[in-house]
């Protein structure tokens, strides 16, 4: 199921293989599982730095660095 803020896309693991796929506009398509992992990691970084800071005052670098992803990374996903 999903949980906490919705980005556009949601992640779930099949019951029969355990494989990671990504529901986006009703097409699924299977996902590597360090994109899952990173995409993870921005979410719950997003959480985090939103109980700390107003949305405004929240930056890219600040969560990035949360995430411990660089930046570019950021802007991949």
């Amino acid at each position: 199921g999903q949980k906490g803020v919705s980005l556009g896309f949601m992640i779930r693991k099949e019951r029969n293989w355990g494989k990671s796929i990504m529901t986006v506009n009703n097409s699924t398509k299977h996902i590597d599982r360090r994109i899952v992992r990173t995409r993870r990691a921005i979410h719950v970084a997003f959480i985090e730095l939103l109980a700390e800071h107003e949305y405004s005052k929240i930056t890219i670098t600040a969560l990035a660095k949360r995430a411990d992803i660089d930046r570019k990374t950021f802007y991949t996903h």
